[in-house]
């Protein structure tokens, strides 16, 4: 394998843990601004929350977030020279409540971001049930 090919593949998986690192920010983002605008008292105006889908969208970023936390970390760590072999390997993290690793290929826990994250912003539209431009706002 050539010198620039080797480089090549040493950059998409640096390239795999500034997206990810992307979208941790990301997260943390969306899921502060969420949580604020959710709980927001204005004067005048009253955000319904359907608190079930609130719960699902605030964990399921959660989720995303551990996940993605979980690739970053692991990136730190592996021995893999290229994205393609990192994604194809087992990582976790430790549990300590149940005192092992959840392992899962990197792959999997890709898949698991990704989804987490579009069932939160799901989940986040839906809970908002409308406003009301009403001073009394029941909680």
């Amino acid at each position: 394998m050539s010198d620039v090919q080797e480089r090549k593949m040493e950059k998409n998986l640096e390239l795999l843990y500034d997206y990810t690192k992307f979208h941790i920010g990301t997260y943390t983002t969306l899921a502060t601004l969420y949580i604020g605008i959710a709980n927001a008292k204005l004067p005048g105006i009253c955000v319904h929350l359907n608190h079930s889908f609130y719960i699902i969208a605030v964990s399921a970023i959660l989720v995303a977030g551990l996940s993605g936390g979980t690739i970053v970390s692991s990136i730190t760590r592996s021995k893999a020279l290229d994205s393609a072999a990192f994604l194809g390997e087992y990582i976790g993290p430790w549990v300590p409540w149940v005192r092992t690793r959840l392992i899962f290929t990197a792959i999997t826990w890709t898949r698991v971001e990704h989804i987490s994250f579009w069932i939160a912003v799901l989940a986040a539209i839906v809970s908002i049930g409308g406003t009301d431009s009403t001073a009394a706002c029941s909680r």
